[in-house]
């Protein structure tokens, strides 16, 4: 199945066009890399570490627990999805320093919690799961080596309502077109 936790849809700023499509690629980019990355052999934390068989076998338990979870998720209630992306998302910071590349997916991780508490009500534990969000984002462009005045301009254009569309997207596609479960007991 490959890891669909870990790849995450391009996020679109709907300002201008052009930077809309930019931005697009980039993250589109992003993506592909963070999930080769998990596939391929790429040093740990330390530079020019090589990866033992250890390693490697830790990141792929890393991987298809994080695919399981993420089955549960889109299979499961609003309590089983909540518990299932809380579960994922412990098991990413506790694993990021050892496989770096989990980083990568706590933004959509936070963005699919953050839809899930809005569509249950929870707004205010909703607002703060799109704010750990949106740090993530900041995290992948400073590291990418995006400028800050750049980074606020985008950040101060995508909204919740941005974000829960691309999650939507995403869990659609993955789906092939029928979304989490949970959305369908809530509505």
């Amino acid at each position: 199945m490959g890891s669909q936790m870990l790849t995450k849809p391009a996020r679109r700023i709907s300002r201008n066009s052009i930077m809309s499509k930019n931005l697009e690629a980039r993250h589109q980019f992003i993506a592909v890399c963070v999930s080769l990355l998990l596939f391929v052999t790429v040093p740990s934390c330390r530079v020019n570490t090589p990866v033992s068989k250890d390693n490697k076998d830790e990141r792929e338990r890393a991987v298809s627990a994080l695919d399981e979870m993420y089955d549960k998720y889109l299979s499961g209630t609003p309590t089983e999805a909540r518990s299932n992306m809380l579960s994922a998302i412990s098991l990413m910071h506790s694993n990021c320093a050892r496989i770096p590349e989990l980083q990568g997916a706590l933004r959509i991780g936070y963005e699919r919690l953050s839809l899930l508490e809005r569509k249950v009500g929870n707004e205010a534990l909703s607002r703060v799961y799109f704010e750990k969000s949106r740090y993530w984002l900041i995290y992948e462009d400073e590291q990418i080596g995006r400028k800050p005045e750049v980074i606020i301009s985008d950040l101060d254009s995508f909204t919740r309502d941005e974000s829960d569309k691309e999650v939507i997207k995403w869990d659609n596609t993955v789906t092939k077109g029928v979304g989490p479960a949970y959305l369908k007991q809530i509505r």
